[in-house]
């Protein structure tokens, strides 16, 4: 009798030793990426689209700037993914920012010339997208 329980102990002593010994990650199983880092927040995002809305108010029709594809990433990354952003949602917000600042200096007749990524890379750094098109927005006496 204890010769056909002898194997199951071996077993059993062979499954405590694995179980308790520290495994070597297997080189077949991938390991999860590092959550990738964004250059735009999601609040961010939001911010960019409420300035694109605005500019209905200055004669400026907001698809022009891609407000729906930025809505439409948006959605996906916060319903769908799960995800603080995505590489696809920083490009467009990029586009947008810098398109709608260049027509908000062309209309201003500004003589600064054409907006520098830099000062949109300066903008949200420091949190500030939304404010920084709305000071940058024209007074032509349509935004009252």
């Amino acid at each position: 009798m204890w010769l056909g329980l002898a194997p199951l102990g071996l077993l059993g002593a062979a499954l405590i030793a694995t179980v308790a010994s520290p495994l070597a990650a297997d080189p077949r199983v991938p390991t999860p990426p590092a959550r990738a880092a964004f250059a735009w927040s999601l609040d961010q995002v939001r911010a960019l689209i409420g300035a694109i809305g605005e500019a209905r108010r200055h004669g400026l029709d907001p698809a022009t700037y891609g407000i729906a594809a930025l809505r439409a990433e948006l959605d996906l990354c916060e319903e769908l993914w799960n995800t603080p952003g995505s590489r696809q949602l920083d490009t467009l917000a990029r586009t947008a920012a810098l398109a709608l600042a260049n027509e908000y200096r062309r209309v201003a007749a500004a003589q600064r010339g054409p907006v520098q990524p830099a000062e949109l890379d300066a903008a949200l750094a420091a949190g500030r997208v939304g404010s920084w098109l709305s000071e940058m927005a024209p007074n032509d006496g349509r935004n009252g």
